[in-house]
């Protein structure tokens, strides 16, 4: 007897997506696992293909065929976006190539009167992505430091360099889950999945850095891991983040010091996960210190 249509693997990673966005703040990471156990991608019809698998997020990031939704496309699909002054469609976050090259080097150089105004969505972007997605990074790793002693001793003695610490806790729970969505005018070819032209495509990083078939043994936290270079926590290609550097040092820094300040760390009471699965983070993280 055939299968139906409900019994597709696309089916499922489709069912399994949705619950993952009503129910998977809490925790993802047993979602994602079903998710790799179906493939590397699927297709939401009549909505957006979801990339999962490491090599299918990996190449969503890298391929130039693969477009961020810039203010050309949105023009298409949401007419009156330029009325809304906090749209980042003049960012570095919304541009394609070339106009991303060229922001890219406007913001790494000097700041001139002339430049201010084109600056200005760079400098929105830069604020909130630098401020909430690092106050998250911290967040995570203070549970995890809570919750898992031999970390924690194994920092203060520095048996695990801090450096390490960070990096693995990018790729294990890391505090951007959603990469920003990315569109593709022609048609094409996902990891073996078909991708119809002007298809809406999503990037769950969060999916790819749990992914089996690139870290061996993904839901065990291990700093000391040989393929802890694949991590996708901070997007990949031309939109890599600009901030991805400070962050790193941000957080090496601010653990060591946390750990130095307060001998003694504790929990207290449960902590409250904030909602939604794009960001990662915490309402409220009690902690008692001495």
């Amino acid at each position: 007897m055939a299968a139906s249509q409900t019994d597709t693997p696309a089916a499922r990673a489709i069912e399994i997506f949705a619950e993952l966005v009503t129910s998977g703040d809490a925790n993802p990471y047993p979602l994602y696992a079903q998710l790799h156990e179906l493939g590397d991608a699927a297709t939401a019809e009549p909505g957006p293909v979801i990339a999962f698998s490491h090599a299918a997020v990996s190449e969503v990031l890298r391929d130039p065929a693969y477009r961020v939704v810039d203010a050309a496309r949105l023009d298409e699909t949401w007419p009156g976006w330029r009325e809304h002054p906090s749209c980042l469609a003049y960012s570095l976050l919304l541009s394609n190539s070339p106009e991303h090259e060229r922001m890219r080097a406007l913001v790494a150089g000097t700041f001139t009167p002339s430049r201010v105004g084109q600056l200005l969505a760079n400098l929105t972007l830069l604020l909130f992505a630098g401020f909430e997605t690092t106050t998250h990074l911290l967040g995570n790793g203070l549970r995890l430091i809570l919750t898992t002693p031999e970390v924690e001793r194994s920092l203060r003695a520095g048996i695990m360099p801090a450096q390490a610490f960070v990096a693995e806790l990018l790729r294990y729970d890391p505090p951007v889950h959603l990469g920003t969505d990315r569109w593709r005018p022609e048609a094409g070819d996902l990891c073996g999945v078909p991708i119809p032209a002007g298809s809406r495509v999503m990037a769950l990083l969060g999916a790819a850095n749990r992914d089996p078939r690139t870290f061996a043994e993904p839901d065990r936290f291990d700093p000391a891991r040989p393929d802890g270079a694949s991590l996708l926590s901070f997007g990949a290609g031309p939109h890599y983040c600009l901030g991805a550097a400070l962050a790193r040092l941000e957080a090496t820094v601010a653990f060591p010091l946390l750990l130095d300040g307060f001998p003694w760390l504790a929990s207290g009471g449960e902590p409250v996960r904030r909602s939604g699965v794009g960001l990662r983070g915490y309402d409220t993280l009690p902690v008692t210190v001495s």
